[in-house]
């Protein structure tokens, strides 16, 4: 008796699971609604995602002007290059007339030069309001450059860590005014006969005033302005910057003892 009881309990089970498993794999997909179709892709990554969001600049004193400092690279395609990475972690500007310098901001942030150049954008390095005035010169430090490579980064040399740039900026009460540094990654790569990779950087400086500008995603939309500077400096093998200058780059480059050097054809 005990067993008839056992097969029909085995039975019935057997039967429920057949329609559950029937009911629910039958039943029909429910259509997307207007707030629930097919999750979006996600946002491209910015060339300089890496770094932390610019904070919004207070509204300027009446004896202020505001500045921003921007960072790109409008480039050839490089040859089995995927990236080159650039770390900067100052910008300064000299008053001219008190000869003192301005630190805008000495918080390193990353860029992928040959990102900045597919995207056209102009990265934001630093959004500050700064006494009124004429400016001389810019100084911008690059603490190190990277060079990607078939998935491996290879430092880069540089022939020295600052950039000390002659230029005129003027900060106009209430006015914005745009500093853009373009560094031209195809003119300032080199390549030692060792295969040392060399970055000696040659780079467009634009500087505006008068302008229009908004910052979104950390990059720079500026609009009119006058155009005060548009020139283009290059430092030579031994960390000088000169204006209109780009290193030729036939020529042959060693590293030694440290130092970049200009070395004899080897026939």
């Amino acid at each position: 008796m005990k067993k008839y009881i056992f097969i029909v309990l085995i039975v019935i089970v057997l039967g429920g699971l057949f329609f559950f498993f029937r009911k629910y794999s039958a039943a029909p997909t429910p259509a997307p609604s207007g707030n629930s179709a097919t999750a979006p892709a996600p946002a491209p990554v910015q060339p300089n995602s890496v770094n932390p969001p610019i904070k919004p600049v207070k509204a300027p004193l009446k004896s202020e002007g505001r500045l921003v400092v921007g960072i790109t690279d409008a480039t050839v395609p490089l040859d089995s290059i995927q990236g080159i990475q650039m770390v900067i972690n100052e910008v300064k500007i000299r008053n001219s007339s008190t000869q003192k310098w301005i630190s805008l901001s000495s918080t390193a942030r990353v860029y992928n030069l040959l990102a900045l150049d597919r995207a056209a954008d102009l990265a934001v390095f630093s959004d500050n309001n700064v006494p009124r005035g004429i400016y001389d010169q810019v100084r911008i430090s690059i603490a190190k450059v990277s060079v990607l490579k078939s998935d491996t980064a290879t430092a880069a040399m540089l022939p020295a860590s600052t950039m000390t740039i002659n230029g005129k900026i003027i900060v106009i009460n209430g006015k914005d005014a745009v500093v853009s540094f373009d560094f031209l990654s195809d003119k300032s790569l080199h390549i030692t006969q060792k295969g040392s990779y060399l970055f000696i950087p040659v780079v467009r400086v634009q500087i505006k005033s008068q302008s229009s500008v908004q910052i979104m995603n950390d990059v720079i939309h500026s609009a009119g302005g006058v155009t005060d500077i548009d020139s283009t400096v290059g430092m030579n093998e031994k960390g000088v910057v000169k204006t209109n200058f780009i290193l030729d780059k036939n020529t042959n480059l060693d590293v030694i003892d440290n130092i970049i050097q200009i070395v004899p054809t080897v026939k």
